[in-house]
């Protein structure tokens, strides 16, 4: 066999394997529009606010994408994402390829998000107390798209927005049960 031909094989079944291997990709943004399946276009527009009603904002605040075939089997998906210096409420992960789902499947998602305490609670589930998170209702993506063909990868369409919220401490807990027993004994008198 001749080198030429050696070579072209080897880059016909070196193509081959890489496409059969393929993962499916998703833009990580909660703020877009991005491509889909059949050249459609996909938005989303789910802002994330802290407890107060306000939108959060800058690298204070971490997202990260959980996937997996249903609500019950998610997994992590790449690394926390940063929420955007200038416009409140959102996050830009860019192209975040899905492991264990092709091009064309479509997976649940689950967006979570919290206060990361100045970087140094880099996973969702080290929040502990009085920190806010929260966490979008599961969601089917959209058919995910080929990151080959940056036309087709969509956005998290079918994501809403949500609320992070601080857990109460159970000294905050046990003195709001002893002012309601204060209260209580004070009105039977």
């Amino acid at each position: 066999m001749k080198l030429k031909q050696f070579i072209l094989i080897f880059v016909f079944l070196w193509c081959v394997a890489f496409t059969g291997f393929a993962q499916g990709t998703i833009t990580a943004k909660n703020f877009a529009s991005g491509g889909g399946p059949g050249g459609s276009t996909t938005f989303v527009n789910a802002p994330i606010t802290n407890w107060n009603g306000v939108l959060a904002l800058g690298s204070g605040f971490f997202a990260q994408i959980y996937a997996g075939s249903n609500a019950g089997a998610l997994n992590p998906v790449g690394i926390p994402i940063a929420f955007s210096a200038v416009i409140g409420g959102t996050f830009n992960g860019g192209s975040l390829a899905i492991p264990g789902f092709p091009i064309g499947s479509t997976p649940t998602m689950v967006v979570r998000a919290w206060d990361n305490q100045g970087g140094s609670i880099t996973n969702y589930f080290d929040v502990t107390g009085e920190i806010a998170r929260g966490e979008s209702a599961p969601f089917t993506a959209v058919a995910l798209g080929d990151a080959l063909t940056p036309g087709t990868i969509p956005v998290l369409q079918g994501m809403n927005g949500f609320m992070m919220v601080p857990e109460p401490s159970v000294i905050t807990l046990a003195s709001l049960g002893g002012l309601g027993l204060l209260l209580r004994l004070r009105r039977k008198q």
